[in-house]
């Protein structure tokens, strides 16, 4: 049984528009009284919280491909109107996948959301494995996005895919590599204010990571957090 539609408390307040997602994409997306919209920074347990949330609308263990269940609005790599498509045509609960932030979603009274917070630094990390293995079919969807968008129109020159984690994760904190064309999609967003509360760790997450950084670079004192991150000892407090 399909519930009805929940009451607007507040549309977004602002608009997101990276390389991979586009937050306008909600403006006109009909929401249900009963969903629940996962919404967090990429790579901090996104894909594991809907697979949590799937086994409890589902009331079983049983696998299911968490992709073509649970939606993602926003994403810009499927054909226009793919996503509207499949959760219209879902008559379960629905789960909605997002990696936006809060005030760039619309806000519905009965409407649940899920948010997921990471260490900043072993998100980044994440974000590189995830990045340095794109397929070469995404690569080249990715490209066209960039090319077709008047807001980039540089597909053919972008890096997509990094392949040194040091580069990487030196962009991260400085702000390119996790924006991915929009300050707002990154973890501490424009003018380097926290854009909302749902981007507070990964933002005090950069902060820290580059003040290890500066501080493993003196030379009288170098820091190995290689053993830290295997084991995913806390470093807070160093």
């Amino acid at each position: 049984m399909v519930n009805s539609a929940s009451r607007l408390i507040r549309p977004a307040t602002r608009h997101v528009r990276s390389r991979v997602f586009d937050s306008s994409s909600w403006d006109y997306f009909p929401m249900r009284a009963d969903d629940i919209v996962i919404s967090t920074y990429p790579k901090c347990g996104t894909t594991w919280t809907q697979r949590i949330v799937g086994m409890m609308v589902f009331g079983s263990a049983a696998p299911f491909p968490v992709q073509d269940i649970s939606p993602w609005p926003d994403f810009r790599v499927p054909p226009p109107g793919a996503m509207h498509e499949l959760a219209a045509s879902q008559e379960h609960r629905r789960f909605l996948k997002s990696h936006l932030p809060f005030d760039a979603l619309p806000y519905y009274e009965e409407v649940k959301y899920i948010h997921v917070a990471r260490d900043g630094r072993d998100a980044a990390m994440s974000f590189f494995n995830h990045k340095a293995n794109y397929t070469p079919e995404v690569n080249e969807r990715f490209v066209e996005i960039s090319n077709d968008d008047p807001k980039f129109g540089d597909g053919d020159s972008f890096d997509f895919s990094p392949q040194d984690a040091a580069d990487h994760f030196a962009g991260w904190v400085d702000g390119p590599e996790d924006e991915l064309g929009d300050p707002g999609a990154g973890g501490i967003g424009e003018a380097g204010a926290i854009p909302s509360s749902t981007r507070a760790q990964t933002a005090a997450g950069k902060v820290y990571a580059a003040s290890k950084i500066l501080r493993a670079t003196r030379p009288r004192r170098r820091l190995n957090l290689a053993p830290h991150w295997r084991r995913g000892v806390s470093t807070v407090g160093w």
